[in-house]
């Protein structure tokens, strides 16, 4: 059940977000074209994708951090106990991995696809 809620949580994020940029598209471009309405959508995808994946893994490793995880001694491998704090920077790091491992895969084929237009190699 909580794999189900966690995935209902990421993908209406996904979904409300990138309705709501959309929704807002036609005021941030206003009748421009070439590389602004395509660097828009992109970029509106990204959103969404960054946001339904920080909200999954939140929702995900919610038991985490009420009850926190372990910690232990470097040397020793010895467990010292269960901390919040650890998790919750556990948790924050995952997060800001998961937004910027994207990046390529929204921003390189865009500008790809930029550059061969401009070359006119890619049919209109």
């Amino acid at each position: 059940m909580e794999l189900f809620q966690a995935y209902l949580k990421a993908t209406a994020t996904g979904v409300v977000v990138a309705c709501g940029l959309r929704a807002l598209t036609p005021y941030l471009v206003k009748g421009n074209k070439g590389l602004l309405p395509l660097m828009v959508n992109y970029i509106i995808g990204y959103f969404a994708v960054g946001a339904s994946s920080a909200v999954n893994v939140v929702a995900m490793r919610d038991a985490e951090l009420k009850g926190g995880i372990s910690v232990r001694d470097e040397v020793t491998s010895e467990e010292l106990g269960l901390s919040k704090i650890a998790a919750k920077q556990a948790i924050t790091d995952t997060v800001y991995s998961r937004i910027i491992y994207v990046i390529p895969m929204f921003f390189v084929p865009a500008l790809c696809n930029l550059a061969l237009t401009k070359a006119k190699v890619m049919p209109k």
